[in-house]
C-alpha cells in the first residue's frame, strides 16, 4: 500500500485525505494549527456519515477511511518520514494551501506556497 501526505487540513486538503482514504490508501496529514487538523477531520467525518446516510457506502468503509488518515502537528519533511509512514513506495505530497492577506496578521510563511509538490 502507498501512503500520500497532505500539507494543510483545510477545506481542500481535507477533501484530498478524504478521497484518497477512501480509495484504500494511508494519508498523513500535516497542519501547524491542531485547531485546523480538528476542523479537517471533522468534516471528514461529517462527510463521510452523510455518504453513509445516502447508503453509498458502508459504516465499515467509512471507519476504515477515517483509521487510514493519520495527523501530524508539523510540517517537518525528512526521507526518515517517509520511511517511518510504513511502506517504502510514498506518494509526493500534494501541497493544498492558501493565502489570506486580510486583516493585521499576515499568513505564516508555510502557507505562502499556492501548490506544488514536495519530496516527503
Amino acid at each position: 500500500m502507498e501512503t500520500i501526505g497532505v500539507i494543510g487540513a483545510g477545506l481542500m486538503g481535507s477533501g484530498i485525505a478524504q478521497a484518497c482514504a477512501t480509495s484504500g490508501l494511508k494519508v498523513i496529514v500535516r497542519d501547524v494549527e491542531e485547531a485546523a487538523l480538528k476542523r479537517g477531520l471533522a468534516a471528514i467525518e461529517q462527510s463521510l456519515s452523510r455518504i453513509v446516510k445516502k447508503q453509498q457506502m458502508t459504516e465499515a468503509a467509512k471507519s476504515a477511511a477515517i483509521a487510514a488518515i493519520r495527523v501530524r502537528l508539523s510540517i517537518v519533511f525528512s526521507s526518515q518520514a517517509a520511511t517511518a509512514a510504513g511502506s517504502g513506495r510514498t506518494i509526493t505530497v500534494s501541497a493544498t494551501l492558501t493565502i489570506s492577506s486580510t486583516g493585521s496578521s499576515a499568513a505564516p510563511a508555510w502557507r505562502r506556497i499556492a501548490s506544488g509538490l514536495v519530496a516527503w
